[in-house]
């Protein structure tokens, strides 16, 4: 190796066998102005295993920010998408004609500001649907009343029916809607 040696140069890292035979790895340096040089040796196995360890601790590091930064972008989006989700469930409630539910979220943020925008809309959209029921059921019963004073035998049978026909109808377990469609033919 001495040999090899030029001063003022470091070449880095040097592979040899010592005298018992081991694989080494040394790295040398000149000391200027003497003609020594400082060898430092160290068996060639030990030395890159401090890099293969360092490549490992490396690894892990980057794994785990990777694991991380994927669990809060998910973390993330599913609190996004939630609030979402649930305006495209209740849209979807309205628009067959249920206009009992609401949406419920805990934040004061834009989606907390749209939601009771919603639920608002919601509540109007019910009220007029129930005024609406009330002004045909009314029209319903004004037209049969109309009819039943005709005759004075026949007055209030139109409410009769409607109400034996609902009795019938709850008696066999059926839904409001049902119950509603069965009141307005009872009374036609």
């Amino acid at each position: 190796i001495v040999g090899n040696l030029q001063a003022g140069q470091t070449f880095g890292s040097v592979p040899f066998t010592d005298r018992t035979g081991r694989q080494m790895l040394g790295a040398y340096d000149l000391v200027p102005g003497v003609g020594w040089g400082v060898v430092i040796e160290e068996l060639r196995d030990e030395a890159y295993g401090s890099l293969t360890e360092l490549r490992r601790q490396t690894v892990f590091w980057i794994a785990l920010g990777l694991v991380l930064a994927i669990g809060i972008g998910i973390s993330f989006a599913q609190a996004i998408s939630r609030p979402i989700r649930a305006f495209a469930d209740r849209a979807l409630a309205i628009s067959r004609g249920d206009f009992k539910g609401t949406i419920t979220t805990r934040s004061h943020n834009e989606f907390g500001q749209l939601a009771d925008t919603f639920n608002h809309m919601t509540r109007q959209l019910d009220s007029y649907d129930q005024n609406m029921r009330e002004l045909f059921l009314s029209t319903i019963k004004s037209l049969a009343a109309a009819i039943d004073a005709k005759d004075p035998y026949t007055r209030g049978h139109s409410e009769r029916v409607a109400l034996f026909s609902v009795a019938i109808a709850r008696e066999l377990g059926l839904d409001e809607k049902s119950l509603e469609r069965v009141q307005i033919a009872g009374l036609l």
